[in-house]
């Protein structure tokens, strides 16, 4: 594992793939869910994102709760737009060990606010704050809140102007009769 794994960080990936692939044969091996996961990894770098979402799905077939799977499914999910499958997986990404990890729940409030939750957004954001206040995550969820305002705000405001308009096409054009 720690071989392959270094092929991987060398860009060695055809050494790599092989050392995986003999690991996924031994039968005796507890944690294939880490070999399938390093086996995403690979396809990642190399582009092949159908590949790479399959042996994500083989390592939580295998462990249910490897969080860092999930989280990786979830941003094939966010990279495609489907933002609600992806706020999903970063749920699931968010659990077990993973709880104490907060990229996983930030993720979550990208997702919400691409989905327009904005009180779920920010309810998900503050809580971040609270749990990570000392790490970078803290700065980055309130700036994230000062987005969600700014989105808000325009969004309050073509709802605004949306009413204008409606208005203006009730009226009546009066012409002066000659």
């Amino acid at each position: 594992m720690n071989l392959a794994t270094i092929y991987m960080k060398n860009k060695q990936f055809e050494k790599a793939e092989k050392e995986y692939m003999v690991i996924t044969k031994d039968l005796t091996y507890m944690a294939q869910f880490r070999t399938y996961y390093n086996l995403g990894l690979l396809n990642l770098e190399q582009g092949k994102n159908k590949e790479a979402i399959s042996f994500f799905k083989k390592a939580i077939k295998e462990n249910e709760n490897y969080c860092p799977a999930h989280y990786q499914i979830g941003n094939y999910y966010f990279k495609k737009r489907f933002y609600s499958k992806a706020y999903k997986k970063y749920q699931d990404a968010s659990f077990g060990v993973c709880f104490n990890n907060p990229l996983p729940h930030y993720s979550q409030a990208k997702a919400l606010i691409k989905l327009g939750k904005f009180q779920k957004a920010r309810t998900t954001l503050t809580k971040l704050i609270e749990r990570f206040g000392t790490t970078k995550y803290s700065n980055i969820a309130q700036n994230k809140l000062k987005e969600i305002d700014k989105l808000e705000n325009i969004s309050d405001s073509d709802q605004n102007t949306s009413h204008r308009f409606s208005k203006r096409s009730n009226r009546k054009i009066l012409t002066p009769d000659f």
